[in-house]
């Protein structure tokens, strides 16, 4: 899936600022929500891959359980872990629906993470 070019430098530019923003972030992608990275900031290419790819499965896991247990569509998801956080915000663009990856170390802290995926989310969300 390719976006549009001011698209996809938007999407650059919104995660370059996103991992200046948190402490400890590693890593971040864009992807659709069928799986495919549309901007990263990653060690690989694969990493990227991989990344989308698992955004969208447990995404649409996340969808199940929302619609199952009647509390509606997910917004986001949050992954704690020995090391560190993975935070999943979803994209509501009118256009394409993405998925914002956000991956940190255990040095950041969790509701800071939060909020500035929302905010990048939004952005993106907005995005022309």
């Amino acid at each position: 899936m390719t976006l549009q070019s001011h698209l996809t430098l938007q999407a650059e530019k919104t995660l370059e600022t996103l991992m200046g923003e948190v402490h400890g972030a590693v890593s971040a992608v864009l992807s659709t929500v069928d799986g495919f990275a549309v901007a990263a900031k990653t060690d690989t290419e694969e990493q990227s891959a991989r990344v989308a790819a698992m955004a969208s499965s447990i995404s649409a896991i996340c969808s199940v359980v929302g619609e199952e247990t009647e509390v509606g569509a997910h917004q986001s998801i949050t992954i704690q872990s020995e090391n560190g956080y993975v935070v999943m915000v979803q994209v509501a663009h009118a256009v394409q629906p993405m998925i914002l990856n956000l991956v940190a170390n255990k040095t950041a802290v969790l509701g800071q993470m939060i909020y500035f995926a929302r905010q990048a989310a939004n952005q993106l969300a907005k995005a022309a």
